[in-house]
């Protein structure tokens, strides 16, 4: 009968990993040069390097003992708090790294419970002093129009980008202005919107992917409080977008070239007052919206019903700006799913279709028989796509697509507000809380 070992503790595990680092450093610095080629070719250990502690070039380390810093990383960013979630983890990896071989292989000290700890605070310092607050600049592409000349949805600020340009010009151009004047400038200038962010204490990448998704999701607040016919090209600058200048070449039977050219713009002109409008037609809906987005700046400001709005609004935007139908409605359904199901069950046709009716209806019971109906056959067309039974370039799915976009946006709308009156009474409510109160929403219909 196998006896258990206890289990090691983290300090433990640490010390035993970092010791493997340590001997097998020194095993491959001994090898021949024809044995070391042997080693880096089994296993899949060629390319895992670790730099020199002298700073001359990288050290041989091989797979396991690479993946063991990591390891020994990730390990103790759990004990830190948030941090895991404001810092690049390939950053904090690179610092435990430089510390490991300065403190093991450079000095040679021994290694111990202290000695790990040290490190391990020398690599957390290291990499909280580039935690800051970052303000971001995205240029975007929102309408034509320059009325308003700047707004806000949430967290972040929209401002024309001419005026941006002009007002900030000194600022911009403080650093390197020739190269700025040169590329900087001239890209901006290509969009006609430029969106303001500020995220708090991250380091730079992780701050830059928070700027983007908050951005994102500012442009999807957009898609779903003015709806898709306005805001498919809405984007930012690095996402890509369909061609709105093309050209094309054909031969008839007479052996004569025909051509065709074919020009649009990438943004339309806005609705007359779309803005005041939304707010006097929308200002509750905007204000939810809104304040779900600051969950994308700072996740801990998040809860589990916003970040379940947020997964959902960032499913119907891809759907909006998704040029392919069969691949719009599969992300319809997927933001509907996510706003709907809360745990696994074998009827989850059911249950999606009838809580989407009933967002959408919100109580009306002629409507809700309608979104009912429509949302059986939206699921049915969304489950035969997925299981092959109807091609994805069927004539009948651009029909189909228009009308789950109708019902996902009336789901989402209606749904932001259930989360809402959910959470005035359960602040920090659970799948289980959003389950019971479906339940009870179900047996008042």
């Amino acid at each position: 009968m196998a006896i258990n070992e206890p289990q090691m503790t983290i300090a433990q595990q640490n010390i035993r990993d970092i010791t493997f680092v340590v001997s097998e450093v020194h095993r491959l610095s001994a090898m021949s040069a024809h044995d070391l080629r042997t080693f880096m070719r089994r296993d899949q250990n060629w390319g895992y390097h670790i730099p020199h502690p002298e700073e001359s070039g990288l050290l041989p380390c091989g797979k396991e003992a690479y993946f063991k810093i990591g390891e020994i990383s990730k390990r103790y960013l759990v004990t830190q708090g948030d941090l895991d979630q404001r810092i690049d983890q390939d950053r904090f990896r690179k610092a435990v790294t430089k510390e490991l071989l300065s403190r093991f292989l450079k000095e040679e000290r021994q290694v111990n419970e202290r000695q790990v700890a040290r490190m391990l605070a020398a690599a957390i310092k290291t990499v909280k002093k580039r935690i800051y607050d970052l303000t971001h600049f995205v240029p975007c592409v929102v309408f034509l129009d320059k009325i308003p000349d700047q707004f806000e949805i949430g967290p972040v600020r929209f401002i024309w980008m001419k005026d941006f340009l002009k007002d900030n010009s000194e600022m911009i151009t403080s650093r390197d202005p020739e190269l700025v004047r040169r590329d900087v400038i001239p890209y901006y200038s290509r969009f006609p919107w430029v969106a303001q962010t500020t995220v708090p204490q991250c380091d730079e990448p992780t701050s830059a992917l928070r700027a983007s998704a908050t951005v994102e999701g500012a442009l999807d607040a957009l898609r779903l409080l003015i709806g898709n016919s306005y805001t498919a090209r809405f984007r930012q600058a690095h996402t890509p977008v369909a061609l709105s200048e093309s050209a094309s070449l054909r031969q008839d039977n007479s052996g004569r070239i025909g051509f065709s050219i074919n020009r649009e713009w990438q943004d339309r002109h806005a609705p007359d007052g779309w803005f005041e409008r939304l707010n006097q037609q929308g200002g509750w809906y905007l204000a939810l919206v809104g304040n779900a987005l600051t969950g994308l700046q700072d996740p801990q400001k998040t809860s589990h019903l916003t970040q379940r709005f947020l997964d959902s609004l960032n499913w119907y935007g891809q759907g909006v700006r998704e040029l392919n139908s069969a691949s719009a409605i599969v992300k319809y359904v997927a933001a509907l799913e996510r706003m709907t199901i809360t745990k696994k069950s074998s009827t989850i046709t059911n249950i999606l279709t009838r809580r989407a009716a009933l967002l959408s209806s919100v109580g009306n019971q002629d409507q809700y028989s309608e979104s009912h109906i429509l949302a059986k056959k939206i699921y049915d067309y969304r489950s035969k796509l997925m299981h092959g039974s109807i091609s994805p370039s069927s004539k009948e799915l651009s029909a189909i697509r228009l009308k789950v976009c109708t019902l996902t946006r009336l789901a989402l709308l209606a749904g932001i507000d259930f989360f809402s009156a959910i959470e005035t009474t359960i602040p920090r409510a659970t799948s289980a809380d959003l389950e019971k109160a479906y339940t009870q929403l179900e047996m008042s219909h």
